[in-house]
């Protein structure tokens, strides 16, 4: 179209070929049609512009853009779920992430050197890993520590699953497989543990045995574990115990089966991997971790790990299922500690001192305010 052509002085166009019969006022009259068009062009645009809630704004889609991949995905997939992690993580704080990290990596490692030079070995053993080629991913599973929410990370990174939100919890636990280090070659685990993420989750370590004894032991559904440990320990802590509770194992207290623990002769060999020291499940220093997470950072941690293994576009954590044990509100702490006198607290402590040191926690406050009191 000619009124889209800019001519010179002598008539000529753009493209050096002359506009027949225009004069300077024929070209006035097509610049100001010209200016008016594009005013139109301007407006429409700005008109999409608002409609689209500023989507140009947005960074170039790339890896590099996680939230610009989560709302990509989330627009055209089934993975459009509840989640408090569709905020942006800017620069700033990816590098205050990694720089917890560092600090507990390095708290980790300097607490494994100076248990060494104690004379403290760690053995080879506790729980295999779990491992994912397509995100070069591998998981330490340690039970009372979101383990379930994690497999169900799993289950989408497989393929299994659309959502972490679309089973129950038995199924997650005993209905589908997910491959272990301990299945491969010796050479093939190697691999893996050399170049892929490896990632533990641990959690307080007081937290987690209460957390263990409610789930395991006082909740009604759990005869098994009350059978096979609550009838024992009924039987060597308790004076006068009823044929009933030999039998079942049913109303085993917390107390007992915390003197149950802090007993010298319980080996954590020979303990329930629910309540076996984390440092043992996890092989915390025969693993060299890239990442460690905590249960009490749950979703922030767990929205790290899949910014690193590059999952965040693909899986969403689910919010954490208390069902029914949820031991780490204050006062349900409280109430079942309370029933535990001074000394045991501290042989308690003692038993699980290295969960306490290697994963920079604080001595419990229960035993801190005890000795204060006295």
């Amino acid at each position: 179209m000619q009124m889209f052509t800019s001519t010179d002085s002598n008539g000529a166009n753009q493209y050096g070929m002359a506009s027949p019969g225009e004069t300077k006022p024929s070209r006035l009259i097509y610049s100001k049609q010209s200016l008016i068009i594009l005013t139109g062009l301007l407006f429409v645009v700005t008109i999409l512009l608002a409609a689209s809630a500023g989507n140009l704004t947005r960074p170039f889609p790339s890896t590099f853009h996680p939230k610009y991949l989560q709302d990509s995905v989330e627009n055209v997939t089934s993975y459009n779920l509840p989640w408090k992690q569709t905020h942006a993580v800017n620069s700033s704080t990816e590098l205050f992430r990694d720089k917890i990290q560092k600090h507990r990596i390095a708290v980790l490692r300097k607490g494994c050197a100076d248990a060494r030079q104690n004379g403290v070995t760690f053995k080879l053993g506790g729980k295999s890993p779990i491992y994912n080629d397509n995100y070069r991913f591998i998981f330490s599973a340690v039970p009372k520590v979101a383990t379930t929410s994690w497999k169900r990370v799993f289950l989408v990174l497989q393929g299994q699953v659309n959502s972490t939100d679309s089973l129950h919890h038995k199924a997650v636990q005993h209905k589908f497989h997910y491959p272990k280090l301990s299945s491969l070659s010796t050479p093939e685990a190697n691999v893996r543990v050399n170049t892929y993420t490896k990632v533990l989750f641990v959690r307080e370590p007081f937290h987690r045995i209460l957390s263990a004894y409610r789930n395991k032991l006082e909740n009604i559904d759990n005869s098994r574990f009350r059978r096979k440990y609550g009838t024992s320990i009924i039987a060597k802590y308790r004076k006068n115990p009823s044929l009933s509770s030999l039998k079942t194992g049913s109303d085993v207290t917390f107390l007992e089966f915390v003197k149950y623990l802090a007993d010298p002769q319980t080996r954590f060999q020979d303990m329930d991997m629910h309540w076996t020291p984390i440092f043992v499940i996890g092989r915390a220093c025969n693993m060299n971790y890239d990442i460690i997470g905590k249960f009490e950072k749950l979703q922030e941690d767990a929205l790290y790990v899949l910014e690193k293994i590059n999952a965040r576009h693909v899986v969403t954590f689910p919010s954490y299922d208390t069902h029914v044990t949820n031991s780490s509100h204050d006062d349900t702490y409280s109430k079942y500690y309370s029933t535990v006198p001074e000394e045991l607290l501290s042989r308690l402590y003692k038993k699980y001192e290295l969960d306490f040191t290697l994963f920079d926690y604080d001595k419990p406050q229960i035993i801190e305010q005890d000795r204060v009191n006295t």
